[in-house]
């Protein structure tokens, strides 16, 4: 943990919780209302800022067992994100690391990916042939 997290850990442990300031990223403009929030953050956006990451996804740890657990947590992954072949084991985590971290729509029966709501929507009406299924 940075020294920045442990003196925000001690902040919010002699406060009351009416009276928590919001936890600025250092790396972007982006603020967090929970220090476990920042750190989530932090391992999906600034893997670089955590001691340990993955080697499969990029994902940072702050602890070599949570890496280790996640690693294995990898095995048996169907779902690859054709922009950055990321893995994952759910169709939905997918369609949501496409929405979150390439900014597109993905087509939830054939996985194609849109740049609008418009595009995705045509594709549905007219040619996505796993809808009429």
């Amino acid at each position: 943990m940075s020294s920045l997290d442990q003196v925000q850990v001690h902040q919010r442990s002699n406060q009351s919780s009416s009276s928590v300031q919001p936890i600025w990223c250092m790396k972007c403009p982006v603020k967090f209302s929970t220090l476990k929030m920042y750190h989530r953050h932090l391992a999906e956006s600034h893997p670089e800022t955590l001691p340990y990451s993955c080697s499969i996804c990029g994902k940072g740890f702050q602890t070599k067992t949570g890496q280790q657990i996640h690693v294995q947590a990898h095995a048996g992954r169907l779902y690859l994100c054709g922009i950055c072949d990321s893995k994952f084991k759910r169709k939905h985590h997918l369609q949501e690391h496409t929405k979150r971290l390439h900014n597109l729509i993905q087509c939830g029966r054939c996985l194609a990916t849109f740049s609008d709501q418009h595009g995705y929507n045509q594709h549905l009406l007219s040619s996505c042939t796993a809808f009429f299924k």
